[in-house]
């Protein structure tokens, strides 16, 4: 009986698979190790080179920063000067704008105060007197202008009033053109267009006056 049957080919192959692996193992050519090594040193350099990116990436930042901070040491003092001029120059401005309405409110109030304080008052005469509509007792006190001026009005208020309701109409000769006074029951109106009128030029004279300041902040 021969011992041809008492072989184990599977190992026989592994065993001669082992050896092939250690004989080209042992069969690195010189054009082999010399690519090994450029690869290496390429990888190498492109380590080097990510690393280097990097850094000088930060450093550029770092350099970015400071110069940032240095210009605005050195721009700050000049920005504020600007500011300052610019608010300096819209003060002028106003200034400007208010005493060229001072001016023209001195020339145009006293004709208005001639003309247009009966009118002025009268408007504001009927205003009180939606407000003191239903009121049991009401007095009206008039210059002879602001009366004509709302003689109609008056009349048609006298005659329909309700019986309840007493409604007491008088010229007051001391009540300037354009000054009213209106009492009800729990209210009461006094106006004068004149002391408006003076009212608005004080105003416009404080405004006009050496310590203005600006109306608006500067953006």
């Amino acid at each position: 009986m021969t011992n041809l049957f008492h072989r184990d080919f599977d190992a026989e192959l592994e065993a001669e698979a082992r050896a092939a692996m250690r004989e080209r193992a042992c069969r690195y050519t010189q054009e082999d190790l010399d690519a090994a090594v450029a690869e290496a040193l390429a990888r190498g350099h492109d380590e080097g080179k990510s690393q280097g990116y990097t850094q000088g990436l930060s450093e550029a930042f770092a350099s970015l920063e400071a110069r940032q901070v240095e210009a605005l040491a050195t721009l700050g003092p000049q920005l504020e000067e600007l500011l300052k001029d610019r608010l300096q120059h819209r003060a002028t401005l106003e200034r400007q704008l208010i005493t060229f309405v001072l001016d023209v409110a001195e020339k145009v109030f006293p004709e208005f105060l001639a003309t247009r304080s009966a009118e002025a008052a009268a408007v504001q005469v009927r205003h009180a007197l939606g407000l003191a509509l239903g009121s049991p007792r009401l007095r009206l006190q008039l210059s002879e202008p602001t009366r004509a001026a709302l003689a109609a009005e008056l009349e048609a208020l006298v005659r329909d009033r309700p019986a309840s309701q007493q409604i007491d109409i008088t010229t007051d000769p001391k009540l300037a053109d354009g000054e009213a006074r209106v009492i009800w029951e729990d209210g009461l109106m006094e106006y004068s267009y004149d002391r408006v009128c003076s009212e608005i030029l004080r105003a416009l004279r404080q405004a006009a006056g050496p310590e203005l300041r600006p109306l608006w902040k500067a953006i």
